[in-house]
């Protein structure tokens, strides 16, 4: 007869599990793990994409977007066309700049050359002269700065044109030939 010992189970030592064995068990392990989470991560991330999507779609949908994006198409067309008037004007500028330099130092020279009583309504620098506008109250102050002006600037041609009487007032108009004044300048 067989003898039965239902304790024999516990009085037992059980061998230590190999290292192998372990190493198999935990990589299985991590593998099923990976291979759950990663169908989950993407379930979550589709989700939240669509959820997104679906807020885009009513924003773009909507009847207001329509009328913002041609407000800012308008924009950006008037935006461009005074770009490019900016560009023409800065183009013009500097042509400008380049081409018609007004000699500081001339005018400067001119008008510490004028008599007391004697007042300048307009300076037109040309290419071939200096034309001044200017009025007094006496033809002696006309004389007066032709004369200072012909000392100042040494042999230059400086004539006037034309003297008018106007209520007590004598406008006069006086020439410069510039290429005296050049000459001069760089004595």
């Amino acid at each position: 007869m067989l003898d039965f010992n239902f304790f024999e189970i516990h009085s037992e030592k059980h061998e230590k599990q190999s290292l192998k064995r372990l190493v198999v068990i935990s990589l299985v392990t991590i593998v099923i793990t990976a291979a759950i989470l990663y169908p989950v991560f993407n379930y979550i991330t589709i989700n939240k994409l669509n959820k997104e999507i679906v807020t885009m779609k009513s924003v773009l949908y909507s009847d207001n977007t329509y009328e913002v994006i041609n407000k800012l198409e308008d924009q950006k067309a008037e935006l461009e066309r005074l770009n490019t008037i900016l560009k023409e004007l800065t183009v013009a500028n500097e042509m400008v700049d380049s081409q018609r330099t007004i000699d500081e130092g001339v005018i400067r020279y001119i008008t510490g050359n004028l008599p007391k009583n004697v007042y300048i309504q307009a300076i037109s620098i040309r290419p071939e002269l200096i034309d001044i506008k200017a009025s007094t109250t006496s033809k002696e102050d006309i004389a007066q700065f032709e004369f200072n002006l012909k000392n100042s600037f040494g042999d230059t041609k400086v004539f006037i044109p034309s003297i008018v009487l106007n209520d007590d007032l004598y406008k006069f108009s006086l020439i410069i030939t510039i290429e005296d004044v050049k000459a001069d300048e760089n004595k």
